[in-house]
């Protein structure tokens, strides 16, 4: 594997370098995100950012700095704000750090083992992280928790992310030792200490692959439907476009076609499967949408920004911040301090598409149903449509952030700012409550059941059906 440029963890930056790249960063959200203050007012933020500049009394190193300003993402809370290290340290972590090697899952406020890279092939996948170098693991977890971007005050979606994640933010905010002494509590209950040497992630994959088989999935299609008797599975893995048409499928076609074979099989139950659905756009779900509501219906009730110009294009290298400008300059009107979309087919009433279904809809959601995916949940419930059953979406089915997102460099450190500029006003009635769509049947799977490849969603879900009948 090739190496990446040679990166400098402790290299530090001046006191006025950071306070530049802190003042950037602050102005731009302030003039370009779309949504900043709807979870933290203005008055919130003002105190927030003037506290984090009080802190810039010495030379910071990058991921110093990147650690206290990532943490805005507890503030904003907006997922589609991402806050990123540079480039160079990025490839850093994915080719050289040293890291923990172990893939963990917080479940229930404890920390489990789900899969073991180190090089003790004894170590009992399954067992609870209990501390690692001393320190407890949850404190530990908590501690690196705000850093991750999240919809509101949902925390099931940053937990899970953080669960991925773990390895790298520890490396990145903690450093990286030689040897992680890590105290595990067994199955049995039996407390374990174990010294685990160090690994870089490449050595990790070449574990995975051998300890697990892991394989890279090749299957690109999106959207599936699978028929039994009564009752139908539909899954859909993304509401993009692009990544629909990447797998060689047309989503206007395969739900009309999927519609027709429901109807023409009488299907009484639809399993609508859209848990890990990073979502999307609009466009495509309201095919599916049309199918399932018998009235006209309209998707959003607002699609604005906080501005038609983006300051510094120098701050925005290879992006193209010029056209988001034409873009909202001859599609929007300044109505108040937004502009509004003038025109979309989301925000007109949509008419309903034959055939339609008229049986029992049963929803699976999870923490990782994000985005458009939190906004057709958003719908569905709003129009009293469907069992929802699984975890608390991690898309807010009220109002997010997004669309076009141009990426700020910030000049001296590198870091990196995904900006959302439009917002989404999803239309109900109701007012935001912070929160994803809650289910109706909260289910959580055990570290055993991960472990297994089990699928208690579905499993509950066709025992409900079963009782229904």
């Amino acid at each position: 594997m090739a190496q990446s440029p040679s990166y400098d963890r402790n290299k530090t930056f001046t006191i006025p370098a950071l306070k530049e790249d802190l003042q950037i960063f602050r102005h731009h959200l302030e003039t370009v995100h779309g949504g900043l203050y709807t979870y933290t007012s203005k008055e919130e933020m003002d105190a927030y950012f003037a506290e984090l500049k009080a802190t810039l009394q010495a030379p910071l190193t990058e991921l110093d700095f990147y650690t206290l300003i990532s943490k805005t993402s507890a503030q904003i809370k907006d997922a589609h704000t991402g806050i990123y290290a540079s480039a160079a340290c990025l490839n850093y972590v994915d080719e050289q750090m040293k890291l923990l090697p172990l893939g963990i899952r917080w479940i229930d406020g404890s920390l489990y083992i789900r899969r073991n890279f180190s090089t003790k092939e004894d170590l009992e996948i399954g067992s609870e992280l209990l501390s690692i170098n001393g320190h407890d693991a949850i404190t530990i977890f908590n501690q690196l928790l705000p850093m991750i971007e999240r919809d509101g005050n949902n925390l099931t979606s940053p937990r899970r992310e953080l669960s991925g994640l773990f390895m790298d933010r520890y490396g990145m905010v903690f450093g990286e030792p030689d040897t992680f002494a890590v105290v595990l509590k067994q199955k049995d209950g039996a407390i374990i200490k174990y010294d685990l040497a160090s690994r870089t992630w490449p050595d990790q994959v070449a574990t995975w692959k051998t300890r697990y088989g892991f394989q890279s999935n090749t299957d690109k299609q999106q959207l599936k439907l699978a028929i039994q008797g009564d009752i139908a599975t539909l899954t859909v893995k993304s509401w993009s476009p692009g990544r629909i048409k990447a797998g060689k499928q047309k989503f206007k076609s395969f739900f009309r076609e999927a519609f027709e074979q429901i109807h023409a099989q009488n299907v009484q139950h639809l399993i609508l499967d859209m848990r890990n659905n990073g979502g999307g756009s609009e466009v495509v779900f309201m095919e599916l949408l049309g199918h399932l509501l018998q009235e006209p219906y309209i998707v959003y009730k607002e699609l604005s920004t906080r501005t038609d110009q983006i300051p510094d294009h120098q701050y925005y290298p290879n992006d193209k911040v010029k056209q988001l400008e034409k873009f909202a300059q001859k599609k929007m009107i300044k109505r108040g301090d937004r502009f509004h979309l003038k025109k979309d087919a989301s925000l007109v009433p949509a008419d309903p598409l034959t055939p339609h279904y008229q049986g029992q809809l049963y929803v699976l959601i999870n923490e990782k149903s994000h985005s458009a995916t939190g906004d057709l949940s958003g719908l569905l419930q709003a129009h009293r449509l469907g069992i929802f059953i699984g975890n608390e979406t991690g898309g807010n089915p009220y109002e997010n952030t997004a669309g076009d997102a141009p990426f700020l460099h910030l000049p001296n450190t590198g870091i990196r700012v995904l900006i959302p500029t439009l917002k989404f006003g999803i239309n109900r009635p109701d007012e935001n409550t912070g929160r994803g769509v809650i289910p109706d049947h909260i289910l959580i799977p055990s570290i055993e059941d991960i472990i297994e490849g089990r699928d208690v969603e579905m499993q509950f879900t066709l025992e409900l059906i079963k009782s229904n009948r």
